[in-house]
């Protein structure tokens, strides 16, 4: 087999004979864990959320407030004294006052069901950065394959360009001897001016994957570059194993245990609780209140003399009309409650769609790579053939030049269907429930493991 089927035969399986890579993808998902900007957001969205909670059980914790005032007062009092002349007095004392006040809420619907609503809305900010975990994982995976395989498919690419260029220049050649013609000239460019931009385009997706790596783990270009291996040998086998488990099993365990469902589902919660919270406007409130008063001099009828207060009770409010307020936020809430079941059923459907797709891709997958391994060895018997042809004078150059060409294509077509294959598995096991770093884990191993 030549020097060239060599090179591209690996990309059937391009990581799985390459040295074992030392748990760097795994790696690389801890650090973007603590890096990447986007799931560090999630994270204080999340602790933000936390703070609900606390916050709406302080409503049914006593309250102890203490208040302190001391004035100074500097005036005069004019005192009428019929039929005598009015007496006029100079003012000038301080009024302090301290007031030690306690309120302790014995029944208080509105409050606990604030409890009930802060409870759920936590539940779900939790199965939200989870499924921001599982976006990391997808985003950090597709990044990895792009730029393991990218040298491969720079390769087929230049190798396509290659072959253009000399279908151009043996075009032209034909053309001013007056055996070709002018179509054969422009469909020779036409092919030239494609592969220079899929070489391009080659280069921008090896350097747009290695920013994201770089921007997702914090590693900088030096680190990440050499711990993605390549692939020196060639295997006849597809990367990873039969899918062990049915399609109604992975949908079953889905509908349990996917991220985005677990989201909605707490979102319907949480609706339903806003509804009852709402509801409680209606009913009444019952306070326990206490307080302790010290004042001074509070009035000018009760100069140079001191109070001292106590007093405790019940405080009893009863709602009685707040201009329909109420009445139009249980509305509100009800819509929302019905907005957040649609959501849940929409991604339910979502959920079935994807699994079913991946399922299949996954299936097939294995498939796929034989096929595509089929046309690969068919177009390496093609290219040795038409060497031989030229040895023996019944080839061109052209005829290498297209059989490189069909080579090159076959190459690259490989190495995107072992990309879709692995990529398409670990968006399986996301979208089933598996956590994230367990699928990165799965990655990893298929990446690898020997076949």
């Amino acid at each position: 087999m030549s020097a060239l089927a060599h090179s591209f035969g690996a990309l059937l399986l391009a990581a799985a004979c390459a040295p074992c890579t030392g748990g760097e993808l795994q790696k690389a998902f801890d650090a973007a864990l603590q890096t990447d900007p986007s799931y560090q957001a999630a994270r204080a969205e999340l602790a933000s959320s936390l703070q609900n909670l606390p916050i709406a059980r302080a409503g049914l914790r006593p309250s102890l407030s203490l208040s302190l005032t001391d004035s100074k007062v500097d005036g005069s009092r004019t005192i009428d004294n019929p039929p005598f002349a009015p007496v006029t007095q100079t003012l000038d004392y301080r009024s302090p006052t301290q007031s030690l006040n306690l309120r302790a809420p014995l029944y208080n619907r509105e409050a606990a069901k604030k409890i009930e609503l802060a409870q759920a809305q936590e539940a779900y900010a939790l199965a939200l950065l989870r499924v921001r975990q599982a976006e990391l994982a997808d985003r950090l995976a597709k990044a990895w394959l792009e730029a393991l395989f990218s040298d491969h498919k720079l390769a087929a690419a230049r190798i396509q360009l290659e072959a253009a260029q000399v279908q151009s220049t043996v075009a032209s050649r034909r053309l001013a001897l007056g055996e070709g013609t002018r179509p054969e000239v422009a469909d020779a460019v036409s092919a030239y001016d494609t592969a220079k931009v899929q070489v391009a385009e080659a280069l921008s997706l090896r350097e747009l994957a290695l920013l994201a790596l770089q921007q997702m783990s914090g590693f900088s270009a030096t680190s990440i570059a050499p711990v993605l291996p390549t692939a020196p040998g060639l295997t006849d086998r597809p990367p990873l194993p039969p899918l062990s488990d049915t399609l109604d099993r992975l949908l079953a365990q889905a509908e349990v245990a996917n991220a985005t469902l677990a989201v909605r589902r707490f979102a319907v919660q949480a609706a339903k609780t806003s509804v009852e919270r709402a509801r409680s406007g209606h009913y009444p409130r019952l306070d326990f209140v206490a307080s302790l008063t010290q004042a001074s001099n509070e009035s000018l009828s009760t100069i140079n003399q001191s109070a001292n207060q106590q007093y405790f009770g019940l405080l009893f409010y009863m709602p009685l009309y707040s201009g329909g307020a109420v009445s139009a936020g249980v509305t509100q809430a009800l819509a929302d409650q019905t907005r957040a079941e649609a959501e849940l059923a929409a991604e339910q459907q979502t959920v079935v769609r994807d699994v079913t797709r991946l399922y299949h891709m996954a299936s097939l997958g294995g498939d796929r790579l034989a096929a595509l391994h089929t046309t690969l060895d068919a177009a390496t018997l093609n290219l040795e053939a038409a060497q031989k042809s030229l040895t023996a004078g019944l080839a061109t150059q052209l005829d290498i030049a297209q059989a490189r060409r069909k080579l090159a294509v076959a190459a690259q077509e490989q190495v995107q269907g072992l990309h879709d294959l692995l990529l398409g598995r670990l968006r399986l096991h996301l979208r089933t429930g598996e956590e994230p770093a367990a699928a990165v884990q799965r990655l990893e191993e298929a990446l690898a493991a020997s076949p």
